[in-house]
């Protein structure tokens, strides 16, 4: 007699070394540990007991549920990629269809747009912000109120991905150095999944991660920002820091 060995559908993810949380929430209780350490090897429970996966390797979901890692070259030899649904895909137990990334979105309030530059140009000066001018560069925003005065009418909106400091709202193509005084001007609030986890209502000054080219003592914003939207020299530790003071300060 002649078979043909019945076509098995699996689920499956690679360890790329860094998608550490990606593989604890598909292998659930099998994901035994491993993965921070210089070689970064996961230790995998199979139905044959604990077993390592290294960088590159798939961690596979067998029909009965159990999980086992495989080698690329024979995972090749044997399955063909199918289908990717993004509804499958999940990050940190959210599926990524419903995921919404980090954000942390910037109100300025800046005094002087002339102390700006805009792919080398100055921004507009005090006379012509004096008239309500809007100014050069990019993610000004009408300020929304009454009684506003021409020199106030616009603020600086970022929304910036807090992970590499790339500045979501961006156009292409366009380089700029600030040294914006906002003082207690500055808005800031931080969202996860579309949830806001703290922001600086009670205590509006610049923070530092938001200085990542000079000091601005909580009353400047002192920044270059590249041709594709990079804030240079960005910390990410220093955002973090601040969120964990902001959050302490929301709880208060």
């Amino acid at each position: 007699m002649k078979a043909t060995k019945k076509p098995v559908t699996i689920e499956c993810v690679k360890w790329d070394g860094e998608n550490l949380e990606e593989v604890k929430n598909f292998c659930g209780t099998s994901y035994i540990g491993g993965g921070k350490d210089d070689d970064k090897k996961l230790v995998i429970s199979t139905l044959e007991g604990d077993m390592l996966a290294s960088v590159g390797d798939f961690i596979i979901k067998g029909v009965k549920g159990e999980f086992y890692p495989c080698k690329p070259d024979i995972f090749e030899q044997t399955y063909d990629i199918v289908e990717v649904s993004i509804k499958d895909v999940k990050f940190n137990g959210v599926s990524l269809e419903e995921y919404t990334p980090p954000i942390v979105k910037v109100r300025a309030e800046v005094r002087y747009w002339e102390d700006g530059t805009v792919n080398g140009e100055n921004d507009i000066s005090y006379e012509e912000q004096e008239k309500g001018t809007r100014p050069k560069i990019p993610c000004a925003e009408r300020n929304v109120g009454e009684n506003l005065k021409p020199c106030d009418m616009w603020a600086w909106c970022l929304e910036i991905d807090p992970a590499s400091g790339f500045i979501l709202n961006w156009p292409d193509g366009i380089k700029a150095s600030v040294h914006y005084k906002v003082c207690d001007g500055c808005h800031i609030e931080y969202f996860e999944n579309g949830k806001k986890i703290c922001d600086n209502e009670s205590y509006e000054y610049v923070p530092d991660f938001l200085c990542p080219n000079g000091e601005g003592y909580g009353d400047y914003m002192i920044m270059e920002i590249d041709g594709c939207g990079f804030i240079s020299n960005w910390k990410k530790e220093k955002f973090e820091q601040w969120v964990k003071f902001a959050s302490r300060q929301d709880e208060d």
